[in-house]
Formats: C-alpha cells, sequence, structure tokens
C-alpha cells in the first residue's frame, strides 16, 4: 500500500502548492521540481527493480531547480558530455546492484514504478495481496507459483498513463472492480477450483487513468 500513499500524497501535495500559488502565499514556480525529485528517492529505495526510473527523476528534476535558481553555470552546456558520461556510469552502478534473478518471495507486494518498469515473479506461499502502482511506467508481475494467505486477499492498482499485468493460477477466482477514468482492466482469468478445496479469491481494487491493468492465467 506504500506505493498508492507516495502517489496519493504526490498529488496532495502538488494540489495544496498550486492552491497556495494562486492565493500569492508561496512561489510554486521556484520549488515544483523538488516533488520530482522526491517522487525519483523514493522509487530508488522502494521501487523494487524500478530504480533507472528514479534515478532519471532525480536528474530531470534536479536540473530543473538548479536552472531556476541559477545554480548552473551560464555556460552549463560545456559541461553536458562529462555530465552524461557520469549519469551513464550511475546507470551502470545502479543496474549491477540489481539482483539477476527475478524471483521474489516476499508475502505482500509493493511495486512502484515512474518511467521504467518491473517484470518479476513473486512465489510466496502466503501471499497477503498489496498495492501496484504504475505512473507512465509498466509492470509485469507473475503469481501463477503463489498461494493466497487467506480465502479472500485483496490487491490494489493504479495505473496512470502506464500498465499493469497480472498473471494468476486458475483456481483463484479474481473480482476487479474499481474507478476507470479514460482508462480501463480486463479480467481474462479462467477460473477452475480445485476438488475439495476452499475457495481462493483475489479481489482487486483499480484505478485506470490513462492507462489499464490485465489480469489473467
Amino acid at each position: 500500500m506504500r506505493g498508492r500513499y507516495m502517489l496519493g500524497s504526490f498529488f496532495i501535495l502538488l494540489g495544496l502548492g498550486l492552491l497556495l500559488h494562486k492565493m500569492d502565499i508561496i512561489n510554486i514556480g521556484q520549488w515544483w521540481p523538488l516533488l520530482i525529485v522526491l517522487l525519483g528517492f523514493y522509487q530508488l529505495i522502494k521501487g523494487k527493480g524500478a530504480s533507472t526510473g528514479g534515478l532519471i527523476l532525480i536528474l530531470v528534476g534536479g536540473f530543473i531547480f538548479c536552472k531556476i535558481h541559477g545554480i548552473l553555470p551560464h555556460d552549463w552546456s560545456t559541461y553536458i558530455w562529462p555530465a552524461a558520461l557520469i549519469i551513464i556510469g550511475l546507470f551502470i552502478l545502479v543496474d549491477g546492484l540489481k539482483s539477476n534473478a527475478p524471483i521474489d518471495n516476499r508475502d505482500s507486494a509493493d511495486y512502484f514504478v515512474a518511467f521504467s518498469g518491473v517484470n518479476t515473479r513473486l512465489q510466496s506461499r502466503n501471499f497477503k495481496g498489496g498495492s501496484a502502482v504504475a505512473l507512465f511506467g509498466g509492470i509485469e508481475l507473475d503469481l501463477r507459483n503463489a498461494e493466497l494467505d487467506a480465502n479472500n486477499v485483496r490487491m490494489d492498482l493504479v495505473a496512470i498513463f502506464g500498465g499493469i499485468d497480472i498473471k494468476v493460477p486458475q483456481h483463484w477466482k479474481v473480482e476487479i472492480s474499481g474507478l476507470p477514468l479514460f482508462g480501463g482492466w480486463d479480467n481474462k482469468t479462467n477460473y477452475i477450483p480445485l476438488p475439495d478445496a476452499e475457495e481462493k479469491k483475489l479481489t482487486v481494487k483499480c484505478m485506470a487513468l490513462f492507462g489499464g491493468a490485465g489480469i489473467k492465467n
């Protein structure tokens, strides 16, 4: 759920900043790039494999902030190539810190991506649900080797100018609902219950804003 809370907090702060700007209390034009930097730091720390997008957000937000406040030298364009080499080096280091095996054994999902993507397999035998947030990015989550911790587990999906694809076992019954705003979702699962076993249901709450989510087997 932390990814969803972070995204909600981001829009609340942005809205409050615009409101205070209209009331002439603060000048958001000088400080709004810091929201991009904070969003990038969050993804870098909690992105679960989507650290490249977080680094891009930090660099872009930092550059805009320095440009607005006149921190960059007047001949900043002459430093583009050295800066580009440093950025390439940072990408190489960050990419080297990633795990080679796209397998996740945690009991709950907590994925947040912005301007990047995640492709992983979650194999917990006590899956408790969680959240997946895609902002101008994509998430592919394979749950076919996982098992639900309870008979009814909830998962929250948020796709804003992005997409989320989830694969689940056939013995999971999937119910999906939510808020489509110029977006939508697809439930293409084929429910086949296990003989002499209790029903296992995954309840999905989805918000799609110019994006989409798909669940299949």
